[in-house]
């Protein structure tokens, strides 16, 4: 049958020789772009403005601006996006949020807008997997944003986990619970971290890959050693 160089709109390109492979779904989101007529727009480098917060109670205000919405389906499109982010596009992970699906504003509709010119040009972007020297060098990131939903004051977290330089886990999700300071935020935070690092653990032991050392997480100030 030969290799495997498409799977569910994951393209798969390898080099045997320098002991790598890449994940990628250019050919999945050019078709994204011209589905939701974007494939034309302007890109852009950045994904998101910086300090944009989004609402529930960003309204429409004009008619212009209700016409302009009726352009794209906006769960459609968040639909897309989180299949993409699921198998590769971890930059994309902290932005894209479903919970405006049921009635989404105008500025919801600008920044998925934007977040569409930015894959623009991206399109190559992927995950990168090298060979591994000896598995054992696991490493977390972590980084947390207190109170980030404006309309409830719940915060958000995202994390990440790199074997030997390659990206093995990632996720961002908002909690269910309220920190009422930033110190219980950090307890909260990492204790979920913690249990997921255990777990990555445990699975690369399985597979004869066992951590002899600690694993560091780092966070935006601190190291914690698991």
């Amino acid at each position: 049958m030969g290799e495997i160089h498409l799977c569910f709109g994951v393209q798969i390109i390898r080099d045997r020789i320098k002991g790598w492979i890449k994940l990628s779904q250019k050919k999945n989101l050019f078709g994204i772009l011209h589905r939701f007529k974007m494939e034309n727009n302007k890109p852009i480098s950045t994904p998101m403005e910086v300090q944009n917060k989004l609402t529930k109670i960003n309204s429409v205000k004009s008619k212009h601006e209700r016409s302009s919405m009726k352009e794209m389906s906006y769960p459609q499109a968040i639909g897309c996006l989180m299949y993409v982010i699921v198998n590769t596009r971890v930059d994309l992970t902290i932005i894209i949020e479903s919970q405006y699906l049921s009635n989404p504003r105008v500025k919801h509709y600008q920044t998925l807008k934007r977040v569409l010119r930015y894959i623009k040009g991206s399109l190559q972007i992927g995950i990168k997997c090298k060979k591994c020297k000896d598995g054992k060098n696991l490493l977390g990131f972590l980084d947390v944003d207190w109170a980030s939903d404006v309309d409830i004051q719940k915060y958000t977290f995202g994390c990440c986990f790199m074997l030997d330089g390659s990206v093995v886990s990632w996720s961002s999700k908002k909690q269910k619970l309220v920190a009422l300071s930033k110190t219980k935020l950090k307890y909260m935070t990492l204790s979920k971290v913690v249990v997921k690092c255990v777990w990555i653990r445990r699975l690369l032991f399985d597979l004869g890959f066992a951590q002899e050392k600690s694993t560091t997480i780092t966070t935006a100030k601190h190291n914690i050693h698991d």
